[in-house]
């Protein structure tokens, strides 16, 4: 599709762009397609969510690590540290799921752990 001229911004009634359900859903060459399209990592869905809320929600190592990756080489400042509707960044996100090779990742990656959320 994106052959075809398909729009790597578009989303849907939420808000959500393909990026983001690549992320949530682990399929990272789709994600490292889109990234290498100009899709915007830091870009938030409707409740406030990155891709890096949604890798870090669902336990996508290899998603996270692909975008921390392809961040770093471009030149692109992250926004590991953005906040969701409910106060959540990616890094509570991982805590909270128990998912803790994503939290090493985040912090490595500079992540804050005293950023506090909303509950």
């Amino acid at each position: 599709l994106l052959t075809y001229g398909a729009n790597v911004h578009a989303t849907d009634y939420s808000g959500a762009t393909a990026l983001h359900y690549a992320s949530s859903r682990g399929h990272q060459n789709a994600l490292l397609l889109l990234i290498h399209s100009g899709a915007n990592i830091n870009v938030s869905d409707s409740d406030g969510n990155t891709s890096l809320h949604f890798a870090a929600s669902n336990g996508h190592e290899g998603c996270l690590k692909a975008m921390l990756y392809f961040s770093e080489h471009n030149g692109i400042c992250l926004s590991i540290n953005k906040k969701n509707n409910q106060g959540d960044t990616p890094l509570h996100n991982a805590s909270r799921w128990g998912y803790e090779m994503i939290v090493k990742l985040l912090l490595n990656a500079g992540a804050d752990p005293v950023i506090e959320n909303k509950r």
